[in-house]
């Protein structure tokens, strides 16, 4: 995706997590939760729950290793919107809540 005008304009520039970083699980859960102040890096924890942001945790550290025809199978099989994923939650056919991270055993 190109960079637009707004967040050419960010400084500090917000954490590009989808190349990998050299922070722990524990830490990009943090930055994901929480958000950094003034970098346009939101706090998702606002919105989703713990274990939806696992999951964004487990996609981060997996993501620079996508193709992008894994990539792109993997974002047509994403529920489309917030609303969609929250009744596949509550229905128990969408992700699992909890506090842990749900990583395949070799990433543990």
């Amino acid at each position: 995706m190109k960079r637009t005008e707004i967040s050419r304009g960010l400084y500090p520039r917000a954490p590009e997590l989808r190349r990998g970083t050299n922070l722990t699980p524990a830490e990009e859960f943090w930055v994901v939760k929480r958000g950094i102040k003034l970098t346009g890096m939101p706090a998702w924890g606002v919105t989703h729950d713990d274990g939806l942001l696992w999951d964004v945790v487990a996609f981060l550290q997996k993501l620079p290793e996508l193709t992008a025809d894994q990539y792109q199978a993997l974002v047509k099989s994403a529920p489309k919107t917030h609303e969609q994923m929250m009744q596949e939650m509550e229905m128990g056919t969408g992700h699992d809540q909890g506090d842990q991270p749900r990583l395949d055993s070799e990433d543990r």
